[in-house]
């Protein structure tokens, strides 16, 4: 895999190259899984990452693995941070779609148990650090960085800070990393801040994230000029435009995902637990929001909990998030805002996006609302046999794109022209769940379709 470590790309025009420097970000490579390779390729190439920054590791490639398995991927990053010299330049971590994801230490499913179970990058922070030892150890550790307010070093707080590149498939990753970056220019005069809280406001739960997050986060938004809408009803908004951020906490949507569309540097926070637990949609077997979902339509940046998290104590701080990551004037990053906003590390909580992906406003930038996917948009029937109704009478269809449980593409079509009605046959893909991409313009829906025997 030597190849990987010498890719490099003249893509970026030189603006941009000098006003980037990712000489102090390693990614992580596992060279046992494609997407993994082809994610970590690519995104060297974007941000022109040195070779020695690619650390490649050979490891399963399942999401959820094992102390065991989980020691002996820490060693090959630790070795090679170490034997490539890294350890007093590198500041970030970026783990790569196919790098696993949690570590099961028992039934994690059990909370007397759940403090011995871990997101594989929250443990990754701490390599080399002060706190090296409680790496697997049960419980948490407060995370240094947390409630500070200034730019972040390696050498000052002793951790890394780790992002994550995933998605349900390859080409989500790769329009993520499109789609961010430093200095992202954003729309003030058209871009939309949307907290949605659809659980119940009687619960203690919901009640102190509300007013004790959403509502501080919602004030510092609107004093940094930004239109925000707080959504208290259930169910859970659809069909939102121009998100910037987004917040939703304790909602299961079933079937049906948000279907909004996003700019550029946007952000989604999804607080409740197990949503980030996996980037398979053939996994996701409750149908609860994931932050998957919310990548898959167009934001590029996430943070999540890949097993239940106590929001008391350990979620995400969105109002600290938003009055660093928001702030444009003080330029924090994605990563800096992230870290200095979740209160534990060597816990459950991953952030995924372009570590140094960080908002400039700029007014010239999607001048115009776009419309929102027609709501008469279907795909039936679902549960399918093979053949499959696409009806979509308002807009104009560019293409139809189906992805298997793996996330690779098993059908394409594109389209000139649009009658209101196609019918589609899949009688050659197997029984399963696909997941189903209709394009139309610069927007996409998405649905889940089960193919029955």
């Amino acid at each position: 895999m030597d190849t990987l470590k010498y890719l490099f790309t003249a893509l970026l025009c030189p603006f941009f190259l000098a006003a980037q420097d990712y000489s102090d970000v390693a990614v992580i490579v596992n060279i046992n899984a494609t997407a993994s390779v082809e994610v970590g390729t690519y995104f060297q190439q974007q941000r022109e990452i040195p070779p020695q920054n690619i650390l490649e590791i050979s490891t399963s490639t399942e999401e959820e693995i094992d102390e065991d398995t989980f020691a002996e991927l820490r060693d090959q990053v630790e070795s090679q941070l170490d034997d490539n010299g890294l350890l007093n330049s590198i500041n970030y971590l970026v783990t790569t779609k196919g790098v696993p994801l949690k570590v099961a230490r028992g039934d994690c499913w059990d909370e007397s148990m759940l403090a011995n179970c871990s997101a594989v990058d929250s443990e990754l922070a701490l390599l080399f650090s002060d706190w090296s030892d409680q790496i697997s150890q049960s419980g948490p550790v407060t995370n240094p960085y947390f409630e500070e307010n200034g730019p972040f070093s390696r050498a000052v707080y002793g951790i890394f800070l780790v992002t994550r590149l995933d998605g349900y498939t390859v080409d989500d990753v790769k329009n993520l990393i499109d789609r961010s970056g430093p200095a992202t220019g954003v729309n003030q005069e058209t871009s939309r801040i949307l907290l949605d809280i659809s659980g119940d406001l009687d619960s203690s739960q919901v009640a102190l994230n509300y007013n004790g997050l959403h509502a501080q986060a919602a004030q510092s938004c609107e004093d940094f000029g930004w239109d925000t809408t707080i959504d208290l009803e259930p169910p859970l908004a659809t069909e939102a435009v121009n998100l910037l951020l987004y917040s939703s906490f304790d909602f299961f949507p079933g079937e049906e995902i948000p279907g909004h569309t996003w700019v550029a540097g946007s952000f989604a926070d999804v607080i409740w637990e197990h949503s980030a637990a996996t980037f398979d949609p053939a996994v996701n077997g409750n149908n609860g929001l994931q932050v998957a979902d919310l990548i898959a339509e167009g934001a590029t940046a996430a943070q999540g909990a890949v097993y239940l998290n106590f929001i008391h104590s350990s979620a995400l701080r969105l109002n600290l998030f938003v009055d660093r990551y928001l702030s444009t004037p003080a330029q924090y990053n994605f990563a800096e805002s992230i870290f200095m906003s979740l209160p534990r590390l060597s816990w459950m909580n991953i952030a995924i996006g372009d570590p140094k992906a960080s908002l400039q406003i700029d007014n010239t930038i999607n001048g115009t609302i776009a419309p929102a996917l027609s709501a008469n948009l279907e795909i039936y029937p679902n549960p399918s046999l093979g053949q499959v109704t696409v009806q979509f009478p308002a807009e104009e269809l560019e293409g139809i794109q189906i992805f298997n449980g793996l996330g690779q593409l098993v059908y394409q079509r594109t389209y000139d022209r649009w009658s209101g009605k196609e019918i589609l046959d899949l009688s050659s893909l197997i029984a399963g769940l696909y997941w189903v991409e209709v394009m139309v313009e610069d927007q996409r829906k998405s649905f889940k379709l089960i193919i029955s025997e």
